[in-house]
């Protein structure tokens, strides 16, 4: 993509401000342009103004492609891609069981999945699901840990709650619950 005039005048402007004689420009085309033929022409120019302005000495291959890859306005801007087992979002529910007196304390997380979208958030704010995991299961006070994957993607009620506190969201089992629709239908009504 980028052209030789372009790749020419880039290194032409290097020479200049190096005090190169005009037959480096000639002998490092050859070298520079079969490299650069995948980048754009905007890329090749953007880098050539950035090398002279930051560095002391003029440029070779590897560190003049090094720098137009390190230019966050050359880098295509790419969604990373989510999977099954974090339903695309990039992070994966767990749930610790704790030991505690009388019973369990089961604490809720999110953390980031192993695919793409997960690496991207676990350089930021969310821990690895898996560096998690390994540090609840080298805890002596954690009996269970739960994890989404593909198969569950989000962790069932059982699994997030401890016993006592399923019972409760759940309710009575229906024939413990007076007022159940099979006697509203025997009755003719709630009230007769």
């Amino acid at each position: 993509m980028a052209s030789r005039n372009t790749v020419h005048t880039a290194l032409s402007l290097i020479a200049n401000n190096y005090g190169k004689h005009p037959l480096w420009v000639k002998d490092t085309l050859e070298v520079f342009a079969p490299h650069l033929e995948t980048k754009s022409d905007g890329q090749v120019m953007a880098a050539a103004h950035t090398w002279i302005a930051k560095r002391k000495e003029p440029p070779n291959v590897a560190r003049f492609l090094e720098l137009i890859e390190a230019d966050p306005r050359t880098i295509p801007a790419s969604d990373p891609t989510g999977c099954r087992a974090c339903e695309d979002t990039g992070t994966r529910e767990l749930a610790k069981w704790e030991r505690r007196t009388g019973g369990h304390k089961v604490t809720n997380y999110i953390a980031a999945c192993e695919c793409g979208k997960g690496i991207r958030l676990s350089q930021g704010a969310y821990a690895d699901y898996r560096d998690v995991v390994r540090e609840w299961d080298a805890s002596p006070y954690v009996d269970r840990v739960h994890v989404s994957d593909a198969r569950c993607p989000k962790l069932p009620t059982r699994q997030r709650v401890d016993p006592e506190t399923f019972d409760r969201l759940m309710g009575p089992a229906p024939e413990d619950t007076p007022g159940t629709w099979e006697q509203v239908a025997r009755t003719g009504g709630a009230d007769g």
